[in-house]
């Protein structure tokens, strides 16, 4: 599958950076009501580190400019992110620098279209540094990669409701689950994000299928789990009345790439898929 940026995609980080940006925004918000009331704003710094409350060792800064305060957010945020990202030490890669540049010089996370941006150039610095400064197409597509682009899509499927419509995903109690479901005539299909005990990576998500129309499927198939196994690779296991090992036919797989293919385009996730239905091969 083509993207703008088709390098690694830290999408656990890229979550905490958004959250840090809206924690922003939140601070920006109260801090300028009560300078506006006030003529002035006072907030404690050097907050307890583990109960995020002011004691002994905190200090009271008072602001009494709009220069004053936002030269405090900005110095506020920088902290907090580099502070975040001192913590987790994410693997450096081009788009994540981008992004954690862009957000420390903004203070805000950025929109569609800059982030679309983003992903350019930082797809035109990855190539560049690749052995001849190109990347080539696997030369046959099998169904380990129809599988593995199900999996992708329904990742960036989920995040990007997490965005535009938060209240689809049904969020549990820990140690539970995130489940956002989507569905057509045809073929329903839950899409799981591990909330609470994931790997930090794609592997923390999966999807559960289930057919509900005129399909070419096993009768005895209940419904297809897809998942990562620990090393990454892209897999699928059948949940059925029989035998588990019932084999998923070709036409089953590809009907459920079809279907998450036109959910991801109405998502307005930009890609191009490189599965030719027509050209398939089996490996």
């Amino acid at each position: 599958m083509i993207r703008n940026y088709n390098g690694n995609i830290n999408r656990a980080v890229m979550r905490d950076l958004r959250e840090l940006c809206d924690v922003n925004a939140e601070n920006e918000r109260n801090l300028f009501e009560a300078f506006n009331q006030n003529g002035e704003v006072s907030v404690y710094e050097n907050l307890d580190p583990f109960l995020g409350c002011p004691d002994e060792m905190s200090t009271v800064v008072t602001m009494k400019s709009e220069a004053e305060v936002k030269e405090y957010l900005k110095k506020d945020f920088v902290g907090r992110v580099e502070g975040y990202l001192d913590h987790k030490k994410p693997a450096e890669d081009h788009l994540l620098s981008a992004l954690v540049e862009f957000v420390k010089s903004n203070g805000k996370f950025p929109e569609k279209d800059e982030m679309c941006q983003l992903e350019k150039e930082a797809e035109e610095k990855r190539i560049a540094e690749l052995p001849n400064g190109t990347e080539n197409a696997p030369e046959d597509i099998t169904e380990q990669d129809v599988t593995r682009e199900i999996l992708e899509l329904a990742e960036e499927i989920i995040e990007a409701r997490r965005i535009t419509k938060p209240d689809d995903i049904f969020v549990h109690v820990k140690p539970y689950d995130d489940e956002l479901t989507i569905s057509d005539d045809n073929v329903h299909m839950v899409i799981i994000w591990k909330r609470y005990y994931g790997c930090g990576d794609s592997r923390d998500y999966s999807c559960s299928v289930y057919f509900r129309g005129e399909v070419d499927i096993a009768t005895d198939i209940d419904n297809i789990l897809f998942h990562y196994r620990y090393d990454g690779t892209a897999d699928t296991e059948v949940e059925g009345w029989s035998s588990p090992d019932i084999d998923i036919s070709t036409n089953t797989l590809l009907s459920i790439h079809k279907f998450i293919v036109k959910m991801a385009k109405a998502e307005g996730i930009e890609f191009t898929s490189e599965i030719d239905y027509d050209k398939f091969q089996v490996a």
